[in-house]
């Protein structure tokens, strides 16, 4: 079986850098935001626990 791989070496046109371009952008700008989020999320189940922790030792009734 013989594989074409012509297309691994031609130069990108405008139009496909205009497209990298956009997607790399759109990364450089969505990343930054998934990551906060996904910190804040562990923050706020840790907090959590610990809330429900110090509230059993303390022998507090408090709900969140």
């Amino acid at each position: 079986m013989k594989f074409d791989v012509r297309f691994i070496q031609k130069k990108p046109k405008a139009l496909e850098w205009l497209y990298l371009l956009i997607f790399g952008l759109g990364l450089l700008i969505a990343v930054p935001f998934v990551a906060m989020a996904i910190v804040s999320e562990i923050i706020l189940y840790a907090g959590k626990a610990w809330i429900q922790w110090l509230s059993r030792i303390l022998d507090i009734e408090f709900t969140l």
